[in-house]
């Protein structure tokens, strides 16, 4: 409960607005569904990350789009980057990019039953305790992963007058955590994988 009243708290100060409706829908020219509900939205950045479609990618977040680590993980150090306890999108999109070009395969999977559906005229949307699994492999046989938990995603709506209201993640909280590896892939958390690439 206490976590729900948090991040409903961070989604109320939200208020900031991420552009508008151009960039929402980018169009015919990219493989992506028409992001008219949150869960368009989520399958856009598993398709993003499984393709290392940068478009895609920048196309599903808000332009005041931020990213907050576990706090577990915040103050921690990977590969000599001190974990902070947010990124904006250029520094989650800079971690993104380096990990399109340097990883060997990228798997995301991302439970999307129980997620509803906003309200009509809603225009600010949070989908949290999210079941969420990410992993990257470095070569064939390596790299890193996590099983356990979830996270939690806010996300803002434009309706550009087309009758249709076009959805972007505003917000996205780390909620995973380690767990007892189940194959040669170490196990970690979201937010450890991303600084390993930041």
């Amino acid at each position: 409960m206490k976590r729900t009243i948090s991040a409903l708290a961070a989604l109320a100060l939200a208020v900031l607005a991420c552009g508008g409706p151009e960039g929402v829908n980018p169009g015919p020219d990219l493989a992506m569904i028409e992001p008219t509900h949150p869960v368009h939205v989520l399958k856009n950045v598993t398709i993003a990350f499984e393709t290392s479609h940068r478009k895609i990618l920048t196309a599903s977040l808000c332009d005041d789009f931020a990213f907050y680590f576990c706090p577990e993980d915040v103050g921690a150090t990977v590969n000599g980057y001190v974990i902070p306890e947010s990124w904006t999108r250029d520094e989650f999109y800079v971690a993104a990019a380096n990990m399109f070009a340097e990883a060997y395969d990228i798997d995301i999977s991302i439970s999307y039953y129980g997620i509803g559906s906003p309200g009509p005229g809603e225009t600010e949307f949070l989908a949290d305790g999210v079941r969420f699994s990410f992993r990257v492999a470095v070569d064939r046989n390596n790299g890193y992963a996590t099983y356990g938990g979830y996270c939690d995603f806010a996300f803002r709506g434009y309706a550009p007058g087309d009758g249709k209201t076009y959805w972007r993640i505003s917000r996205w909280w780390d909620r995973t955590y380690v767990e007892p590896p189940g194959d040669e892939f170490e196990d970690t958390t979201l937010g450890r994988i991303l600084a390993m690439y930041h």
